[in-house]
């Protein structure tokens, strides 16, 4: 079984050979802790990295205003998400220090506060935010998704499903079933609960493309709960293909890979031949 939550970080600087003393194999020590030493890119798009730009100008020209930092904050934990880089969560957690420290900010903010403090295991405080998010606003969904999602990893199956079932009627149906799926396939239901959930992709033909991965990853993992590695490759494929890999995904399915003794294999899909890569 892949860990519930995986944050891969690779960070690599390359530093040019015109930086003093690179060439004679010295370190190059800065004289000043201010000094750039180089500068990473916020997107591999160049239209991604100038909506971020964008964002950040207009967030910078009124930093308390919650209704420019919360679409900020959130594309960085998307982009976090994605690459498994973990500078975007600080850049996400830079964005809300006006609130941080708030016992009760505007729900978007106190949602994402929540979704930060997850990612940084700090399950308690995470839950008392989308708690009190909750009380002020029922119908939020990704506070239920995110709360159900802390409740599982807790043990929590109880709590945990009663999110879900939540989510049936406000969010889209692969994210209120998946969620469902998710927590029974954990209690002695994982046949009946992979069956409908592949039932439920397979009819959900027009759900959006992160939905779709998400429900197709979640299937590879219930599929190699299970036993069934066909049936989990196929499903991981399929959710690699359905949209960019992000971190977890792709962590899962290199575990996978290992887990069938098949270590040289790339996780990440080769493209077709004629395929044009983006």
């Amino acid at each position: 079984m892949t860990p519930l939550l995986r944050i891969l970080a690779t960070l690599t600087l390359v530093l040019g050979a015109a930086l003093p003393g690179l060439a004679s194999g010295s370190p190059y020590i800065p004289h000043n802790e201010a000094d750039v030493l180089e500068r990473l890119p916020l997107d591999k798009s160049p239209a991604a990295r100038t909506q971020l730009r964008a964002l950040r100008q207009q967030l910078q020209a009124q930093p308390d205003n919650p209704q420019l930092a919360a679409p900020l904050a959130r594309r960085f934990i998307q982009q976090a998400r994605a690459s498994g880089d973990p500078r975007f969560l600080g850049y996400a957690e830079a964005t809300l220090a006006p609130w941080w420290d708030q016992p009760q900010p505007p729900v978007e903010i106190q949602v994402l506060r929540a979704t930060l403090r997850q990612s940084l295991h700090e399950f308690d405080a995470a839950l008392a935010d989308l708690s009190q998010a909750l009380q002020r606003q029922p119908q939020h969904a990704q506070a239920r998704l995110t709360r159900a999602a802390i409740r599982q990893v807790r043990g929590d199956y109880a709590g945990a499903r009663r999110d879900c079932l939540a989510l049936v009627p406000i969010a889209p149906p692969l994210i209120a079933y998946g969620c469902v799926c998710g927590v029974n396939s954990l209690e002695g239901q994982a046949r009946a609960s992979y069956d409908l959930l592949q039932r439920i992709v397979a009819r959900e033909t027009a759900a959006a493309a992160p939905e779709r991965q998400w429900a197709l990853g979640l299937l590879a993992e219930m599929a190699e709960r299970r036993g069934d590695s066909a049936a989990a490759e196929r499903h991981y494929r399929a959710a690699l293909a359905a949209g960019p890999g992000d971190a977890y995904l792709l962590g899962a399915y290199a575990d996978f890979l290992l887990d069938q003794q098949r270590p040289a294999e790339r996780a990440r899909p080769r493209p077709r031949p004629g395929a044009v890569r983006r």
